[in-house]
């Protein structure tokens, strides 16, 4: 099962280098990899990122990258530390009004299964997405 680890600063300005970098990683393990999962895979990336920023409490944020495959089927866990002490994450509705609140309703969406829990330094969130788009077999470590 192919993995990769990076860590970031906690600041909004290192979303992006983070979501570039991810998908980097995810050509590199299958070239082909489609473009609509892509999109999904970086909207995903981008909301747990944005939160541990929010709520990260300190100055580093790690993510790590999963792919496996059972019966056939594909996923990617994408995981987010930080050493933040807020609440584990969870949805609160967001009222049609509000600028904000809707990024783990989007990753809700966007997943097969997600969630978040406490480790010994702050949280990890997660979410794993299916990724039927694509067609060659991950390289085996």
């Amino acid at each position: 099962m192919p993995t990769a680890r990076f860590d970031l600063p906690a600041r909004p300005d290192e979303v992006a280098p983070a979501r570039h970098r991810v998908l980097h990683q995810l050509h590199a393990w299958e070239p082909e990899f489609d473009e609509e999962t892509a999109a999904d895979v970086e909207l995903v990336v981008s909301e747990l990122l944005t939160n541990a920023v929010v709520h990260a409490g300190g100055t580093r944020i790690g993510v790590s990258l999963s792919l496996s495959e059972r019966a056939g089927r594909r996923r990617l866990r994408v995981e987010v530390s930080d050493r933040g002490s807020a609440p584990l994450a969870r949805r609160p509705p967001a009222s049609p009004d509000q600028e904000g609140g809707r990024g783990l309703a989007l990753v809700e969406a966007l997943s097969s299964r997600c969630g978040s829990t406490r480790n010994g330094h702050g949280k990890d969130c997660w979410a794993e997405l299916a990724l039927p788009g694509c067609p060659g077999r991950w390289p085996r470590r």
